[in-house]
């Protein structure tokens, strides 16, 4: 059931690092609670087909306004699943206000067909999908970033006959110019 009083503006997707197909980039989302919320005690970041998280050790997944509160009896960072990951939030109310959470992200090695976001506001801990009977709202988040195509076996092997290139007439002229001395 979806709250409806809930009163909160659209989150909104950026990225820290550019994203590149394949590779791994910063995600930053920021949601803004326009009005304080009194149940709710988790939020869910969903990603989009082919994207994963990348979330090597717990301090790369950041709370960037120290205002919001979090978890203190319980680690209130999940990312135990690599679609998703989930932030505990202390059983208080939240106040209205800009919040923003920074992990970086595998991308897509090509582009999907969905490339929405979900940011999912929940009432209770153990909330991870949409059919969750404790989702207060489903916001969809849309990725407007162009990507950065993807490196291929092929553009290595181009780039690297190229240096070669350079390098082996580099070193010819030194040892010409070498030669020319003892000469």
């Amino acid at each position: 059931m979806f709250a409806p009083d809930l009163q909160a503006e659209n989150p909104t997707l950026s990225w820290l690092t550019a994203p590149q197909y394949g590779e791994a980039a910063t995600a930053a989302i920021q949601v803004i609670i326009t009005r304080r919320i009194r149940t709710l005690r988790m939020l869910v970041f969903m990603l989009p087909e082919g994207y994963r998280h990348d979330i090597q050790h717990k301090n790369q997944f950041a709370n960037i306004n120290k205002n919001f509160p979090l978890a203190i009896d319980k680690e209130w960072r999940d990312f135990s699943n690599k679609r998703w990951v989930r932030i505990y939030i202390e059983p208080t109310t939240v106040a209205s206000g800009t919040f923003q959470w920074n992990f970086p992200v595998v991308v897509s090695t090509s582009a999907p067909i969905n490339t929405e976001w979900y940011v999912l506001l929940c009432g209770d801990y153990n909330c991870q999908t949409f059919s969750d009977p404790s989702v207060m709202a489903i916001f969809p988040v849309p990725d407007f970033q162009p990507k950065i195509p993807a490196r291929t076996p092929a553009s290595w092997i181009t780039t690297s006959s190229a240096a070669m290139s350079g390098m082996t007439l580099t070193l010819l002229c030194c040892s010409l110019s070498l030669a020319e001395k003892f000469l």
